[in-house]
């Protein structure tokens, strides 16, 4: 159990929402916002718990209270979360609509400015819409603005989709500016073969599997720095698998935990580092080959066979529309 006081957790987030922090455990490479606020503070009894690393405890403060100990918070377990049905059905109808909209729109232009072939674009699922802003007015009413986003969606292992991402592509977006829709925790989202492959490659955003599939390496991409518990398990009977999130200090400690989670249950796991801040800056800074021979080089460090290098000679994808 880790120690917190109410004053640690009211300095880390001075801005706190009643009985809602961000984390100072899991969340200091994190902006402090309400977005990332997973802790739960139960003011009159002193007990917390973070829904994002799950560490819990009882805060320093009602340690000292005679009344209280830490039976309450070693016994406290949140409620197991249980799928809304009439949910899931929502999200899945939404998505439909984007995809549908997808062919001709912004979101497949921006994605093609981006260096993403249209055609990978629709084969990963990818769709545009205009998503809808409710805010509440003073009346007690609602009413709604709306941006552009491209939608991705978020797969379990069985190919169901049980989240959307929504990412603004205009400069007039409405914060935030990538949106999260349904079940995250319980998916991921793919480019074609990504899961199926012999070779597992983990990205952390849609954009980056999308630029490591342009180089013909599937990928997936957690949508974030946690994943589902059941890629774990996935894991285990892949011959390569490569852990490609973000280089920066929250990929790189994701990255650690995911390669000691995995290291735990026997799976060799290596770290791709993008030798720029990820994988799409390189497809657009660098080009497409060189995106491929640096894919290559650092590959080859780990894994010094001919079945895991990429063909340089015809792309699999074309920038071209259709």
């Amino acid at each position: 159990m880790v120690n917190l006081s109410l004053s640690d957790l009211e300095a880390f987030d001075p801005k706190n929402k009643k009985n809602r922090f961000c984390c100072p455990i899991c969340g200091n490479s994190k902006s402090i916002e309400q977005k990332h606020r997973s802790i739960w503070v139960d003011r009159k009894t002193g007990v917390w718990l973070c829904h994002r690393c799950e560490n819990k405890g009882l805060l320093i403060e009602w340690q000292k209270q005679p009344s209280i100990t830490n039976n309450l918070a070693s016994n406290y377990s949140p409620k197991e979360k249980s799928l809304d049905e009439k949910k899931l059905k929502l999200v899945k109808t939404e998505y439909q609509s984007f995809a549908r909209g997808f062919a001709y729109s912004p979101g497949q232009n921006y994605l093609m400015s981006r260096g993403i072939s249209s055609q990978l674009a629709k084969e990963s699922g990818c769709g545009f819409g205009y998503w809808k802003h409710w805010f509440e007015q003073e009346n007690g009413q609602y009413s709604f603005l709306k941006d552009k986003r491209v939608c991705f969606p978020i797969s379990n292992q069985d190919g169901e989709v049980v989240a959307i991402s929504a990412r603004a592509i205009s400069d007039d977006y409405l914060e935030p500016k990538q949106i999260v829709k349904g079940y995250k925790s319980l998916g991921v989202f793919s480019t074609p073969d990504g899961l199926t492959n012999n070779n597992l490659i983990i990205t952390e955003a849609p954009i980056d599997a999308l630029s490591l599939a342009m180089a013909d390496f599937p990928s997936i991409a957690t949508v974030g720095t946690s994943w589902p518990d059941w890629l774990i398990d996935l894991a285990i009977n892949k011959e390569l698998v490569l852990v490609a999130f973000d280089n920066d200090d929250a990929g790189n400690k994701a990255s650690s935990k995911l390669i000691d989670e995995l290291s735990k249950l026997g799976v060799k796991a290596n770290r791709l580092l993008p030798t720029r801040k990820d994988w799409n800056e390189i497809l657009l800074a660098d080009g497409l080959n060189s995106l491929k021979l640096q894919i290559n080089d650092l590959v080859l460090d780990y894994y010094p066979t001919p079945s895991t290098t990429i063909d340089l000679s015809t792309p699999t994808y074309s920038l071209i529309s259709y």
